[in-house]
């Protein structure tokens, strides 16, 4: 995102070449094709509209949460995200007590989060009532979104202890208003909502593999849980269209330059503004066609090869979130993947158990599985194991969060039986009983 200094820093460096841009743009001009430079901005910014459509135009507004409603103190902050990280039947009974302790708390937040969801303003209509300028709105977002983060934490604790009651109706709930809340994030412009709103979706996913994984859950639930994964699967943004939407905030934050500069002001910006939008139309194609992970290459090998006098600036522009958009395309594959899970589990109860290889599943359900690169099944005695294989795909996450990510990769299905509810001997442990496995991993997948 465009910083302040960053804006400041282009504004000074516009008004040093201010005069040489007007040598430019007269016969013999000593710069760059300065007109070329304004019909290439022109070009990537149609490029990068095309590929945005109208995702954000017209986004909810985020819910607002009082400081009062959040009012933790920084000690009760660090255990609500330790036990947000913590799998529910490894809290302590202490940790238990603590979060029944936090209950009413998060029942409130819940009821805060759920009128934010009716509220039918945009953050359009919102953006023009707050005062100050674009960056102190971009500022504001970010502050917003945190606290919504912190929010759903304290709501998700409260869930989990749902869970750990027995009460599945009370936890699908608030899996379900958290869902909202990141669907609203991921429309907001830039790239803190779809950061924060991933960030919820993987503490979601990681709820319902709980309830996938059990001995017994009833058939009405499944049906919930695969109709609120389909509705996040499509919420969840394209790594392109998150590219393009940045790149368009970029440029749109930055086209009052020229007016501020006076008349040769755009010739000047066209120079300094073309090759950001060029980057970043051409990386959002890229994700598009090819996945966001080969972006980084493309633009080492873009900054080797230039020698266009103000790359320098493309490159100070050009915010490190390739990281990110990698990140949104993995949350969507592994939301893909517990579909998968949830139509296995459905398949089990109406044929009153697995088949033994995924050809034998019904055409719709293979194909499903076949379009996840990687995607693995295995028949265990009965009960079967889906298992993602990418280690490409789980790099991209930090070291850190590798350990609390990796277990949305495996999804231990329990033997089912005929009826409304399965019930069987619970998840399979890793590697027990007799194994047929059927990879379906393409060649050259890790």
């Amino acid at each position: 995102m465009l910083s302040p200094s960053t804006l400041r820093l282009v504004c000074l460096s516009l008004g040093l070449l201010n005069a040489a841009a007007g040598l430019a743009q007269a016969a013999g001009g000593l710069l760059p094709d300065v007109r070329g430079a304004e019909r290439e901005l022109a070009r990537a910014r149609h490029e990068l509209e095309e590929i945005a459509g109208d995702r954000g135009e017209a986004a909810a507004a985020l819910p607002v949460l009082d400081d009062e409603e959040l009012s933790l103190i920084e000690r009760e902050k660090v255990r609500v995200d330790r036990l947000f990280e913590v799998d529910p039947d490894e809290w302590t009974e202490e940790d238990r007590q603590w979060a029944q302790e936090l209950l009413p708390f998060a029942l409130a937040l819940r009821g805060s989060l759920a009128a934010g969801e009716e509220d039918g303003g945009t953050a359009t209509e919102e953006a023009e009532d707050e005062e100050g300028d674009e960056v102190a709105g971009a500022e504001e977002l970010a502050s917003r979104s945190l606290a919504l983060l912190r929010a759903v934490k304290v709501v998700a604790l409260g869930d989990r202890l749902a869970d750990l009651d027995g009460d599945l109706s009370a936890l699908l709930d608030g899996v379900e208003l958290r869902g909202q809340v990141a669907e609203r994030l991921y429309l907001q412009p830039g790239l803190i909502g779809s950061a924060i709103g991933s960030a919820i979706h993987q503490g979601v996913l990681r709820d319902l593999r709980r309830v996938v994984d059990r001995s017994a859950v009833p058939r009405e639930a499944l049906d919930r849980i695969d109709i609120d994964l389909l509705q996040w699967q499509q919420a969840v943004p394209g790594a392109a269209e998150v590219v393009a939407m940045e790149g368009l905030s970029i440029l749109d934050r930055a086209e009052d330059l020229p007016g501020q500069l006076g008349g040769v002001g755009d010739a000047a910006a066209a120079l300094f503004l073309a090759p950001v939008a060029r980057d970043f139309a051409d990386l959002a194609r890229i994700c598009q066609e090819r996945g966001c992970a080969n972006g980084a290459a493309f633009l080492d090998q873009r900054r080797e090869e230039s020698n266009d006098p103000f790359r320098v600036i493309a490159d100070m522009m050009m915010p490190n979130f390739l990281g990110l958009v990698t990140r949104l395309d993995g949350v969507a594959r592994l939301t893909e993947v517990a579909r998968v899970a949830v139509a296995l589990r459905l398949e089990g109860i109406e044929m009153g158990g697995y088949p033994a290889t995924p050809e034998d599943l019904p055409a719709v359900l293979s194909a499903r599985l076949d379009a996840i690169e990687g995607l693995e099944y295995e028949w265990l005695d009965g009960r079967v194991r889906l298992r993602l294989q990418s280690k490409a795909l789980l790099s991209q996450w930090p070291e850190a969060r590798r350990a609390w990510i990796e277990p949305l990769f495996f999804w231990e299905l329990p033997e089912p039986s005929v009826g409304g509810e399965d019930s069987g001997s619970g998840s399979a442990a890793a590697g027990a009983g007799p194994a047929a496995v059927e990879r379906r991993s393409p060649q050259g997948t890790s």
